[in-house]
């Protein structure tokens, strides 16, 4: 069998691709190696992918040059914009100079406005929904805002991830692999961080954005609905309104997985929408998280002690779940005297509610507490010995707790 040969106009296109890289390569001493280029095309983008990657700002100019080049197939320029992709990716603001994420936007900026003019790079560019959610994070000026919702938008009705047959089903694992792994999950991360960059810099949301919010809080996927519940206690602390809106809509369908994914918006809502909170304690299907949620209302002042000391014979998941609110509280605020406690009154319901026994996994807790505040967690401990927590009254404090100790 003969070997298929490429046609005339290919052929062209392909010589044609390779005297412009190798002219551009020695035209802008864009490195050594271009001067040796291999003859196959397929190897060729991938050399010309790497390049880009590694010196992303020489090639852009080159990638215009192929898109206005009646004799080069626009497809040979869309390795460029993958090396971009890849160097977005692969540099992280936070580990760059102080000056990099400026850079880092530019490159984002060309980015978007590239999958904005050409439609070619959807289909051949892989890592667009990975990108998009860095771009969102880097970019927060207005007039960035409408070119990145026009690619999350066109992503939006991806098939990816399918509609699970029974929702209540799904499984924690599943939930966080589709929110983190899956089309629609990563645009609609990528959707709640651009919202939530523009409201901190004092700028407007685009008309259409907080429409698509509330179409993936909607979503048939809980996973999908999940990538919004992570990113809502920040989108929250800027319009509280609007998360509200986004939170009843991902939880007209509940899943008990997503309950976990609400605790620090919930938590951060005490404040200033404690009726709000309340009336999503009812509802809670999970212990752990009706217990952290319960705990740091009331060590905020807003729930009354006997509600908050009823929640604790509920189930151990409550208690779990309160014990890692003491722990936030006692590692998070100036003053630990009221956590203090009221984790020594917490001790004495463990004793009333469980017969004298202490659980393991409040033994651990107390182990992980002692490395960090060890006087703490020896006032804790010695109290969960003798049984003093009834006798502790709201004004006392950890210095009297140790002349308890030392008697």
């Amino acid at each position: 069998m003969k070997a298929h040969k490429p046609s005339p106009d290919a052929d062209i296109a392909r010589k044609t691709f390779i005297r412009l890289f190798r002219f551009y390569g020695h035209d802008s001493n864009v490195s050594d190696s271009l001067r040796h280029l291999p003859g196959e095309t397929g190897e060729l983008l991938s050399r010309l992918r790497n390049c880009s990657k590694s010196d992303p700002d020489a090639f852009i100019p080159f990638f215009d040059k192929i898109i206005v080049s009646d004799k080069i197939p626009d497809a040979c320029a869309a390795p460029i914009a993958d090396g971009i992709i890849d160097h977005l990716l692969t540099h992280s603001p936070s580990a760059e100079t102080s000056d990099a994420p400026a850079a880092l936007a530019h490159l984002a900026r060309t980015l978007i406005h590239w999958l904005d003019c050409h439609s070619f790079l959807w289909e051949k560019s892989k890592g667009i929904p990975d990108v998009l959610s860095l771009c969102c994070h880097l970019l927060g000026d207005p007039w960035d805002a409408d070119p990145l919702l026009f690619c999350l938008l066109r992503l939006a009705g991806h098939k990816d991830p399918e509609a699970p047959e029974d929702k209540a089903s799904v499984s924690d694992a599943e939930l966080h692999d589709v929110s983190c792994h899956s089309v629609r999950g990563k645009i609609a991360g990528s959707a709640m961080r651009l919202a939530s960059n523009l409201l901190k810099n004092g700028k407007p949301l685009p008309p259409l954005l907080f429409p698509l919010l509330f179409r993936f809080a909607t979503d048939a996927h809980p996973g999908v609905r999940k990538a919004i519940l992570s990113e809502l206690a920040d989108f929250g602390q800027y319009d509280a309104e609007g998360a509200w809106k986004l939170s009843n809509a991902i939880f007209q369908s509940p899943n008990p997985f997503l309950w976990e994914d609400a605790e620090a918006f919930l938590c951060g809502q005490c404040d200033e929408n404690f009726s709000k909170v309340q009336t999503c304690l009812r509802g809670i299907q999970n212990g752990k998280t009706r217990g952290k949620v319960s705990a740091w209302a009331f060590l905020s002042g807003h729930l009354p002690e006997d509600q908050f000391l009823s929640e604790l014979v509920s189930d151990s998941a409550v208690r779990t779940g309160v014990a890692e609110a003491f722990e936030m509280k006692l590692f998070h605020e100036r003053n630990t005297d009221k956590a203090f406690l009221i984790a020594n009154r917490f001790v004495s319901v463990l004793q009333r509610t469980g017969n004298g026994q202490t659980p393991e996994w409040f033994s651990k807790w107390i182990f992980e507490l002692s490395g960090k505040k060890p006087l703490l967690a020896a006032q804790i401990r010695d109290h969960l010995r003798t049984g003093v927590g009834a006798a502790l009254t709201a004004k006392s404090g950890p210095a009297q707790c140790c002349r308890l100790r030392d008697k």
